[in-house]
């Protein structure tokens, strides 16, 4: 099955990739041949309105709605690297029955795998890869979309799931973002300026980065699949790290990405955090409702030998984490060739990624003792391990609902040559655990220890 979708539309000529394709083309290139890692998936329930009697046809049409309304969609990579945009195609349409043996979110879910298990092939695949759950009465249960990262970022597959609904509804949005109109601002005197800025940020903080980078040492015998992930899914570090950015007039990212950093700095024996962080971009102008790739890394740089307490870093943590939000919008070549010549030998072989959207308003503080009292409910555990990142040490924080209100669970990636697995799981225990003391009183910053 398939979908074939039809813009009237004259075909434009290749244009050039959008700076956020440009750094995620780089990233995709560092990690082949495991680069389906950066596939991005999103399962989609039907709307109560239509969720009784949504027939497959139904569902191909409102997938060829969102696909026809979206360039980004219909975008595949050309020799430069440049983007080519097309008018007319044909995009395959998985399709999975339920079984007894399971339901529809166990049946989407082995739909996501089997669909997102391969990288996409850049120049000869259109970027999304659709799939419905049908029931035996041939309803749609669940529609699977998976996603290359050329083609969004974490936010755009969330509109591109917003306009889905809608047209399920038979129903239309505002009309979407415009790549070319990113890309024609990138290319401009002003999009260079914007650049240049960024750059310049770049370049002073990697003059601070340690001989070999923030994760610098093997201290291990690499494990046979190298790359393993911890998850720490807290109620506590929700609660705290939201308690701490109320009191310290920032927000728990912040506090979280300073207080992770300074734990890095600690095992690495130095008292400056230069530490890549994914920017959203989202509030920059014209972004806010494009599906495309926008999303590109910022540097948080946070000098703190002069600090004393922990509470004092998050004062600090702030001004830094917004110094690296502007510095996130950059033409990557620009960077990379600056770097390049800036040839300090060093890398510093880590990020931080906070996926979540929005941060949850903080409402009333905890009584006393929640926080504490919730610290026993929290579960560490191992996810599959991946065979090759470009990173030694990446951290992923998500919101965790099912664990309770304000619970965030925060993967570690790490490199088991420099990160063996049990520092992974100190690292993220130690994280917990100062930021859930610092709410209760004053931690000194020289003891931490991951």
């Amino acid at each position: 099955m398939e979908v074939t979708f039809a813009v009237a539309d004259p075909p434009p000529p290749p244009a050039p990739l959008t700076w956020g394709q440009h750094a995620i083309w780089a990233a995709i290139h560092r990690t082949v041949p495991n680069d389906h890692y950066f596939n991005l998936a999103r399962v989609v329930v039907p709307p109560v309105k239509v969720a009784d009697g949504l027939s497959v046809d139904a569902a191909r049409t409102a997938v060829r709605a969102v696909i026809e309304a979206n360039p980004g969609l219909r975008t595949r990579i050309a020799p430069g690297p440049r983007r080519r945009v097309e008018q007319a195609g044909r995009v395959p349409l998985a399709v999975a029955e339920l079984t007894d043996g399971g339901g529809p979110d166990a049946a989407a879910a082995a739909l996501v795998e089997r669909l997102g298990r391969e990288a996409f092939d850049y120049t000869d695949e259109y970027p999304l890869r659709p799939g419905l759950v049908v029931d035996d009465a041939g309803r749609v249960a669940r529609i699977v979309l998976v996603l290359c990262h050329l083609a969004a970022d974490g936010a755009g597959a969330d509109l591109i799931v917003g306009q889905l609904r809608l047209a399920l509804l038979r129903r239309t949005g505002r009309p979407p973002g415009d790549p070319d109109t990113l890309a024609a601002f990138e290319e401009s005197a002003p999009g260079r300026t914007v650049s240049r800025a960024a750059v310049s940020h770049w370049l002073d903080g990697w003059r601070l980065l340690p001989d070999g980078g923030m994760v610098a040492r093997p201290v291990a015998t690499e494990q046979p699949v190298r790359w393993w992930v911890g998850a720490l899914t807290s109620r506590a570090l929700g609660l705290a790290a939201a308690t701490l950015a109320r009191r310290h007039r920032t927000s728990s990212s912040a506090v979280l990405l300073a207080v992770s950093g300074a734990l890095i700095a600690a095992e690495r024996g130095v008292t400056t955090t230069v530490l890549p962080v994914i920017v959203g971009n989202r509030f920059q102008p014209g972004h806010r409702d494009v599906v495309a790739t926008v999303a590109q890394e910022g540097l948080f740089v946070l000098d703190h030998a002069a600090v004393g307490t922990v509470g004092e870093l998050l004062d600090l943590a702030r001004p830094a984490a917004l110094r690296a939000y502007r510095a996130g919008y950059y033409d990557q070549r620009a960077l990379d060739a600056a770097l390049e010549r800036l040839d300090t030998g060093s890398r510093p072989y880590c990020c931080f990624n906070d996926m979540r959207l929005t941060e949850t308003p903080p409402g009333a503080p905890p009584a006393p003792g929640e926080i504490e009292a919730a610290r026993t409910t929290t579960v560490f555990g191992w996810q599959p391990p991946q065979a090759k990142v470009a990173c030694r040490y990446c951290l992923h924080l998500t919101a965790a609902p099912e664990a309770g209100p304000g619970a965030l669970r925060v993967t570690v990636t790490g490199d088991t040559r420099y990160l063996p697995p049990r520092r992974i799981e100190a690292h993220l225990r130690a994280l917990e655990s100062t930021v859930v003391a610092a709410v209760a009183g004053s931690v000194p910053l020289a003891t931490l220890t991951p």
